[in-house]
């Protein structure tokens, strides 16, 4: 145990270190965003549509409440920033939790170290969204649920909680659960009302977040990517990398689970991969390397149990070469220690990538006005410009045709425009030549300047202009 808390110890220290200081993609600012409003006691936030001059009450983000709550004492405390403290937290309790799981079971702790080892799980740990929290509930759920029981009534009682409590970060959760829970009712174990009791508790906080945020009891996020049968093929080799390479043959020894609960365990493993192996989402629109990233978090609640399965399997095959070969063992140590290297390294790493977006945020908040009406483009540009820096009337780009442009022109007499293109997938290809195209028709109506050209890193390109609206020609008579 002292090894991961090593490990865990230097991930702690390298995110103080490096305190991450802009949101590294555009849902971390509707989560941090949501986390603020409800910190204040708000279920929407008052504006001013700079197109329509309408006012309304607007709900910066429609995600399921669980997320934003989990950073609400953080947030309430330190301000939308502290936001981040809560995936770096959720990570920390799940490696944990899944180490302690592991010990009972007669193994080693160190296993949780491919959980923290996982890239998702470091990169994502800096990054306010619900895929740490989900894993969290995942690990400290499925511990409580293997060591609880007759003896230990108490923790499946928590372990429902937690489980019904998983439905308000993310509805895919209950998958996590929902298969060995039903073994247990199957085989009639003693104490199941206490499963069903807790998980009932736990349950009930969704409709009653819903309620409080959306107003709706029965909301259900709806706004992500469809599920289909054409995405098996774009999707079978981000989560082959993913439980394959990421967690080194965790599928593989998964599947050869021989221990307690193994047709329940086989199930969770394949009901939840079958799930998202048809969803159309791999990351692929923000190219190669973000992908790498991007796709497989969503398998993130699933690895706690892929570990502990693996575990189970690898500890069976090679606990004799694990006695008679000290170079095995010196591997293992050898890699254990790289991945708390690996902990405090990735920090500064992303840290360098994160100064060019902080000097892009810089630049857009000096180059405009307090108040100016700011065309954006939503897909790049809106984790720099948004309500958690204020001060400025977002317009987005894709609202506005030649009628609408020419109505803000001549209602404010001047608007900022603020472009950030990144080149490199043919979806931000198309967002690319959409600014330009907008450009080009504005300059049809206006006086247009660029203020701002700024290159910056992973090939971004930071464009402001000011246009005014032509001065009128005085009448010669």
């Amino acid at each position: 145990m002292r090894t991961v808390a090593l490990a865990l110890l230097a991930y702690l220290v390298g995110f103080v270190l490096f305190w991450p200081t802009v949101p590294a993609v555009r849902d971390e600012v509707k989560y941090l965003e949501q986390a603020t409003m409800l910190a204040a006691g708000d279920r929407c936030v008052a504006q001013v549509d700079a197109l329509t001059g309408v006012e309304s009450c607007d709900r910066p983000a429609v995600y399921l409440p669980g997320t934003a709550t989990f950073m609400l004492p953080a947030v309430a405390a330190l301000g939308w920033s502290g936001g981040r403290l809560a995936p770096v937290a959720a990570l920390l309790i799940a490696v944990l939790a899944l180490a302690f799981w592991l010990r009972s079971a007669g193994r080693s702790p160190w296993f949780a170290l491919m959980l923290l080892a996982y890239p998702s799980a470091l990169i994502f740990g800096r990054i306010a969204m619900s895929d740490l929290p989900s894993t969290a509930l995942a690990a400290v759920g499925l511990w409580l649920f293997f060591t609880g029981g007759a003896e230990r009534p108490g923790r499946w009682i928590a372990s429902g909680f937690v489980a019904g409590l998983s439905l308000s970060v993310r509805e895919t959760n209950v998958l996590v659960f929902a298969p060995l829970f039903f073994g247990a009712l199957v085989r009639r174990e003693p104490g199941l009302w206490r499963l069903i009791l807790g998980g009932l508790a736990g349950s009930a906080l969704r409709p009653l977040g819903t309620w409080w945020v959306f107003g709706d009891p029965m909301f259900v996020f709806q706004h992500g990517p469809a599920f289909g049968l054409a995405n098996l093929l774009s999707n079978a080799p981000i989560y082959g990398l993913a439980l394959l390479i990421y967690v080194p043959a965790g599928a593989i020894g998964a599947f050869a689970y021989r221990g307690e609960r193994r047709p329940e365990v086989l199930a969770t493993l394949g009901i939840y991969l079958s799930l998202y192996l048809f969803y159309g989402y791999t990351g692929a629109e923000s190219g190669l390397l973000k992908q790498l990233v991007l796709g497989p978090r969503y398998v993130l609640p699933l690895v706690p149990l892929v570990v502990f399965a693996a575990s189970e399997s690898f500890t069976r095959w090679f606990a004799d070469a694990w006695n008679d070969r000290p170079a095995l063992r010196g591997v293992v140590t050898a890699w254990a220690v790289g991945v708390g290297l690996l902990a405090f390294a990735v920090h500064p790493a992303i840290d360098r990538y994160t100064h060019d977006q902080e000097a892009t945020q810089r630049a857009i908040y000096e180059a405009t006005p307090e108040g100016a009406v700011l065309v954006i483009n939503d897909m790049t540009t809106r984790k720099y410009v948004n309500r958690l820096r204020g001060g400025r009337a977002i317009v987005y780009r894709k609202r506005l045709g030649p009628r609408e442009t020419e109505a803000l022109l001549a209602r404010y007499g001047e608007i900022w425009c603020a472009f950030v293109d990144r080149p490199g997938t043919p979806l931000l290809q198309t967002d690319t030549d959409a600014n330009r195209a907008f450009l080009v028709a504005l300059e049809r109506m206006a006086e247009v300047e660029q203020v701002v050209h700024q290159p910056g890193g992973g090939g971004e390109t930071l464009s402001v202009y000011r246009a005014r609206a032509p001065r009128p020609v005085p009448d010669a008579g």
